[in-house]
């Protein structure tokens, strides 16, 4: 494709600097008779004429691209084709400083002719001053006399550019001559299309890695399968670069520091001018958590890509978020919103926003005035004093809005998740909350969360229609930018039946792909959503399926920590409903496919199950705490802060053992400072579970009085919230507390049992069950008008039903109250080989609790 012509009236361009590298061919400095390479006359003749066509398009609009100048002379070269081309790729890329541009105007000089020249020889060729050749030559001389040395920098950023469209179409090397014309058209044409999309280099990448060396004309030789030699180009380097940034985002595990950055350090050595090996030692440092290696790569990554203001800033913002600093993060990215408006940048506008809105979702802020600006103003007219949940609201309204009409499909998509996110976990209070027309209604709605994340999952199907305004030399691979690329890539994999039988070499061909692995991700997170939300209202086979759909259709395009996040879902589930010896057999298998790092997901549910086996099955006190702080210490050791989900939970586990040691005061006061931790930093869903976990401490310290008004606040948390299946733990809860109030009580906690049982037996775990089916027999059996001997099946049944659930469980406190009431039943009906049974049952898990 041509290349456009600057704006000003003469100014050398990389076109022009080839001209004169042909003149300096043409008539070459002390040279005599004829020049080499020409071997006739005629034949120096014809390339003079050449070159007097190439001044006349000084004036055109668009100047010849490299490919183009190189088919010029190839119609006048005849058999010296090669050695131009070789000769004339060979001087551009030699230029890598502006003392290179310097030296060789100033042996231009030398070729021109005139009065000033007293010895000359007969057959000695000079350019005459006065001539057009001449004339053209000397314009070219004034005009880089006349530049900066800024535009001189950008003279040999754009040499490179001008070299790279033309090498990025030529064919791989040690192909038969019948290979290159069958295949050259096609291969040109799709390595022009490649870009830093979705692109995957397997062979091209692995065998880059091994052994790397750039040949005469900007291509990467290697030395890879079967000892066949085989040219990487520019494309397939930047397709190996872009894999490379996706693998690290999905698995910083698999990358070492310093290995990869060995490579990338050689890489930088055999090609300066890929700016985006930069970029790669920056995500290398990153997700190292290497604050000072990441802020210097990012830097040079921008000095050498001339990349915009605001996409620096923007970048900037997220590396300090990820590393820890959110105050710094939240500064430098409104900054990128007033450069944004200041540049008229819509784009980075809407990304910076969402990034806002993703880092206040994140973290909390005593307040956000100045991110948000004065789109609300009617608030303040009112008087209204927004919270920093009503303001991180109108934020996500804000960046959907603007996404929707520059019609960032992916950004939608990513914007409408994070809207379920806020539906699922926040009440949308009116702003005038009085008068007679207030609206009390103060309840999330499951119909918001769902319509988001349908909408969401859209982007599947609508994301070839996004439209994209940004540059690709500002577009990044990362999770943050993955919108930016409108492009889809292609695979490039080897065909082994097309291996001709005497050529050890490669051949490539290309295959697209249907969807891109950032759309893929999306639809992914989409998935993971509903796990959490199916989690939260109680439906927990939804919740299973949904995660199984994860685990099997978005495993190979996700992260490493979402693919984890699944496999713990899963390992979890195992271990409510169907025992610890199948989660553990699970856990094991999760294990040895990922790496069990620090703070892994893995390595998180792995604590949490020890934990709960360690109260169950063995009574084991002192091991649980000991988990409890494992789990503390993780939530603390992150480079990115205090995880406040983590430590919460692990605050929550550390109450629970307090209050199976039976040290009520001490649970209660830990319980107690975890409600007001979560009631700061506004985790309203978390504080339903802690009131619940104070009810149980007061019903079995022997205070039921003082723990109903938990148990009933949790539950107004859990209608709030749509929390079922909490509410019916709740209920469960609730009718335990009235029952211990005395018999008189029994026929009340048996119904608030009873309106819970739906939701109990059919969503509820091994634990939660049988510990419904014990409170509903000493329920019956506290009721003075019921008769165990008239209706004796009606208490065992619940009984044996729990006894199995608590036994698959290795539940062994709450199993032994089972078989204690199970053999009282059988003793009063006189079954006597039964009561034996329920008897040593009873003393086996005594036994197993006194001897861990």
């Amino acid at each position: 494709a041509a290349v456009p012509k600057p704006l000003s009236a003469f100014t050398v361009t990389p076109h022009k600097l080839s001209f004169c590298i042909l003149v300096q061919v043409y008539a070459p400095p002390s040279q005599i008779s004829i020049p080499f390479p020409f071997s006739s006359v005629s034949q120096h003749n014809r390339f003079g004429i050449l070159l007097l066509s190439l001044t006349k398009e000084c004036d055109a609009i668009l100047e010849p691209s490299l490919d183009e100048l190189i088919a010029k002379l190839s119609e006048v070269s005849g058999e010296l084709n090669e050695w131009f081309s070789d000769h004339l790729t060979q001087r551009l890329t030699s230029f890598s400083s502006p003392d290179d541009l310097f030296n060789f105007f100033a042996d231009l000089r030398v070729i021109l002719g005139g009065s000033e020249s007293t010895v000359m020889d007969d057959d000695q060729i000079l350019l005459d001053p006065s001539s057009t050749i001449g004339l053209y030559v000397r314009r070219c001389l004034l005009a880089f006399n006349q530049m900066s040395f800024e535009a001189i920098s950008h003279l040999l950023t754009n040499i490179g550019m001008y070299c790279k469209v033309a090498f990025s179409g030529y064919p791989l090397y040690e192909l038969s001559q019948q290979d290159v014309s069958a295949n050259y058209s096609r291969s040109s044409l799709h390595f022009e299309n490649i870009g830093m999309g979705t692109c995957d280099y397997d062979k091209v990448g692995d065998d880059f890695e091994s052994d790397t060396a750039f040949s005469s004309n900007d291509t990467v030789k290697g030395i890879g399968i079967s000892n066949g030699t085989f040219l990487c180009t520019n494309s397939q380097i930047q397709g190996y670069l872009s894999r490379k940034a996706e693998d690290i985002e999905k698995c910083k595990s698999s990358f070492t520091l310093n290995a990869f950055d060995f490579t990338l350090t050689k890489l930088k050595q055999l090609a300066p001018e890929l700016h985006r090996v930069h970029y790669l030692c920056y995500l290398n440092n990153l997700y190292h958590d290497d604050y000072s290696g990441a802020l210097e790569n990012l830097h040079r990554y921008f000095d050498y890509s001339f990349g915009r203001y605001e996409i620096a800033l923007l970048c900037l913002g997220m590396m300090h978020f990820r590393l820890g600093h959110p105050k710094q993060a939240l500064e430098v990215l409104t900054e990128a919103v007033r450069v944004s408006q200041q540049y008229s940048d819509d784009t980075c506008l809407a990304y910076t926003l969402v990034a806002i809105s993703n880092l206040l979702s994140e973290l909390a802020f005593p307040k956000t005035s100045g991110v948000i600006g004065s789109s609300h103003g009617h608030v303040a007219d009112i008087g209204a004093s927004l919270s920093v949940q009503q303001e991180l609201y109108f934020l996500i309204r804000r960046s959907l809005n603007r996404s929707e009409s520059l019609k960032l499909k992916r950004l939608v998509a990513s914007i409408h998740l994070e809207m379920a996110k806020y539906d699922l976990t926040h009440i949308q209070r009116p702003l005038l909350s009085f008068g007679p027309k207030a609206s009390l209604k103060l309840k999330t709605n499951p119909l918001d969360v769902y319509k988001a994340m349908r909408l969401s999952s859209h982007v599947i199907s609508d994301f070839s229609d996004e439209n994209c305004v940004m540059e690709p030399d500002g577009a990044f691979c990362t999770a943050w930018m993955k919108g930016l690329e409108t492009s889809v890539g292609s695979v490039i994999f080897p065909l082994g039946d097309d291996i001709r039988s005497n050529s050890n070499t490669i051949r490539f061909s290309a295959q697209s792909i249907a969807i891109p692995g950032s759309v893929l991700q999306l639809s992914g997170s989409s998935c993971l959503r509903r796990v959490a939300s199916w989690e939260m209202y109680g439906s927990v086979n939804l919740a299973q399926t949904s995660a199984i759909i994860f685990a099997a259709c978005f495993a190979d395009s996700a992260s490493l920590c979402d693919v984890e996040l699944a496999y713990s879902k899963l390992i979890q589930h195992l271990a409510v409903y169907r025992g610890y010896r199948d989660a553990f057999i699970a856990l094991r298998i999760a294990e040895e496919k990922f790496s069990c790092a620090l703070k892994s997901k893995v390595m998180l549910i792995k604590l949490q199950l020890m934990h709960d086996y360690a109260l169950h099955r063995w009574g084991h006190l002192k091991l649980a705490q000991q988990f409890c702080d494992e789990l503390t210490v993780l939530a603390s050791s992150s480079i990115s802060g205090v995880d406040m989900e983590l430590k919460t939970e692990a605050t929550l586990r550390h109450s629970r053992t307090l209050l199976a040691a039976k040290q009520y005061i001490q649970a209660a006061a830990v319980a107690d400072s975890l409600f007001s931790t979560c009631f700061k930093f506004n985790m309203q869903v978390k504080n339903a579970s802690v009131l619940l976990l104070l009810a149980e401490i007061h019903l079995k310290s022997g205070n039921p009085v003082v723990g109903i008004p938990y148990a009933l606040a949790s539950l107004s948390y859990c209608q709030s919230f749509n929390l079922d299946l909490l509410k019916a733990s709740a209920m469960l809860i609730l009718s335990e507390l009235w029952l211990s109030f005395g018999s008189n009580h029994a026929k009340r906690a048996l119904s608030l049992l009873h309106d819970s049982f739906p939701m109990l037996l059919g969503q509820g775990g091994l634990e939660l069950r049988s510990r419904a089916f014990i409170t509903e027999a000493k329920c019956y059996l506290a009721d003075p008008d019921f008769s165990v001997s008239d209706d004796s099946e009606t208490v065992l049944e619940p009984l044996r039903q729990a006894s199995l659930g608590l036994e698959l469980l290795q539940y062994h406190e709450m199993a032994s109250e089972a078989f204690y009431l199970l053999a009282i039943v059988y003793d009063k009906v006189g079954k006597v080989d039964e009561r034996e049974e329920a008897a040593t049952g009873f003393r086996n898990h005594i036994a197993a609790l006194r001897n861990p």
